[in-house]
């Protein structure tokens, strides 16, 4: 556990293993905490690198990040105070989005890309459903909003196989305690305020 200094965000990461290096990019209003059910086993045979994205749990933002490539910005100085010149990259969700600019704006930098529950494009649907979202985060309790993102983002299939998941990962978001204002300012780096200038990969 530690604080980077950077240029526009303190922030928070968390490196154990020994192994080629690999980033863990977590997705919406996510902290490092998402990864820990894969860490262990990950630390096994890599050199594991979580962080907390600029603005969200104890990533201190000194200014908000505005586009993805804010957050690409982030995590190249991460990786540049760290000494790593290249590592493996796996992104979830929001994660996904951030890695897939980061391999656009850096791909000297990365050795494989992991893109999990991501997309490519911020289309009509994904507009819709991030302005869906910041509207729900404004008025919904927390429990019901991380209710509703656990409903949304996983399939029937899924939540038939253990209905308790929903109800452990409510714990898991309430414990986080990501302010709704953090995870909104996420929303607009994939331009649901304005798509016309979505930075999002097209």
């Amino acid at each position: 556990m530690a604080i980077a200094d950077l240029t526009d965000v303190q922030c928070y990461y968390e490196m154990q293993g020994q192994g080629p290096p690999v980033l863990l990019i977590p997705g919406l209003g996510g902290t490092c905490r998402v990864w820990d059910p894969v860490k262990n086993e990950l630390t096994k045979q890599f050199s594991v690198i979580c962080v907390d994205n600029r603005g969200i749990g104890q990533s201190i933002a000194r200014r908000p990040a505005r586009t993805l490539r804010d957050y690409s910005a982030d995590l190249i100085e991460l990786l540049d105070t760290l000494q790593v010149d290249q590592t493996h990259v796996i992104g979830l969700s929001l994660g996904g989005v951030i890695a897939q600019r980061l391999a656009i704006d850096h791909p000297s930098r990365i050795k494989r890309l992991v893109l999990v529950s991501c997309a490519h494009q911020f289309g009509p649907y994904l507009r819709e459903m991030s302005m869906l979202l910041a509207q729900t985060l404004r008025r919904f309790p927390r429990k019901l909003f991380a209710r509703t993102m656990q409903v949304l983002g996983g399939g029937p299939l899924y939540l038939d196989a253990d209905p308790k998941l929903i109800d452990r990962h409510v714990e898991e978001v309430n414990r986080a305690a990501v302010p709704a204002s953090d995870v909104i300012r996420q929303l607009r780096c994939l331009g649901a305020s304005n798509p016309e200038t979505s930075p999002f990969i097209s």
